[in-house]
């Protein structure tokens, strides 16, 4: 085995072990707030989608960059889908799991009763 595929093999190792040790890292409302940041929201559109104060969109955004560890918003980006505190589908707003419909990750509700 080279030096790289044992450097491939202990990485993807050590992100597998991750989810675990990352998966109370962020509050639901941080975790909330960071999707809709990486998906291109402003922090006024979340604010608004959350019913927030665009200063508390900041500040939450700011704790998830310290809890994270990231020096910027790009490096945020990789830690949080590395951590796996986000996952590539709820980037793209897809339906599986904690997906667009359901940013916070919420048990679905069913609807009204006929």
């Amino acid at each position: 085995m080279t030096i790289r595929e044992v450097f491939v093999l202990r990485l993807i190792w050590y992100v597998s072990e991750m989810p675990v040790q990352a998966a109370n890292l962020l509050t639901s409302t941080q975790r909330a707030v960071l999707v809709l940041y990486l998906r291109g929201a402003e922090p006024r559109e979340i604010a608004e989608a959350l019913v927030l104060q665009p200063r508390t969109v900041r500040r939450h955004l700011t704790e998830a960059r310290k809890r994270l560890d990231a020096a910027n918003d790009g490096h945020m980006v990789l830690r949080a889908l590395l951590m796996r505190v986000v996952e590539v589908d709820d980037l793209l707003g897809g339906t599986q799991g904690r997906g667009s419909d359901n940013p916070k990750g919420e048990a679905p509700t069913a609807g009204p009763a006929a």
